[in-house]
Order: structure tokens, then sequence, then C-alpha cells
């Protein structure tokens, strides 16, 4: 008994036009919120040991050895210097994060 009524249930809804459904405009899609982002420009000073002691023997085995071993000096266009084992922050979101969670540019 309950599944031919649930049947005849689903197709008079199918059926049943409501006619305020077609003067309804469908809602607009609302558009996501870019996230701003500021790029940086750096500039690749050159080697230096990783705890940034500058070392005449980089490019050389044992260099830095005793100083976290050879990293990249990097300057951004604002002026602000980073030592980094890999590429440097790319924008300057990332950088206020690092900056927030550890006190400095760690890269």
């Amino acid at each position: 008994m309950f599944v031919p009524v649930f049947v005849g249930l689903m197709v008079v809804g199918l059926l049943w036009e409501d006619p305020d459904e077609a003067k309804r405009p469908a809602p607009a899609p609302a558009a996501p919120e870019e996230p701003s982002v500021t790029p940086v420009e750096w500039t690749y000073q050159g080697a230096v040991c990783a705890d940034g002691w500058v070392s005449l023997s980089v490019g050389e085995r044992g260099a830095c050895s005793h100083h976290g071993g050879v990293a990249g000096s990097w300057v951004a266009a604002d002026g602000t210097e980073a030592i980094c084992r890999n590429y440097p922050p790319r924008t300057q979101e990332q950088i206020n994060r690092l900056v927030t969670k550890f006190g400095r540019i760690v890269c």
C-alpha cells in the first residue's frame, strides 16, 4: 500500500507546475572573493653561509660546514633581506605569515 501511494505522490509532484516559479528570477551566482596578492621582486646577492657568515671558501668543499651550510643572500626591492637555502617567498602575504609564525623570514 505504501509503494503505490509513494509513486503516485512522486508523479503528481513531477507534473505539478508552480505558477510563481516561472516568475522568480534565478539567483545570481556569488563571485568568489579574490585574495590580495602582492608579488615581491628579489635580487640574488650571492652565496653566504646559512647563518649569515660570509665565507671566502663558498664554492669549495666544506664551505660553511660550521655555519649551517651554504645558502643564498636575497634582497627585495623594499630593502628586505633574506638568507635562503631555496628561493625566497614570492608574495608579501607569505612574508607576513612567516614573520608572524617565526619572527623572521624562514626559507
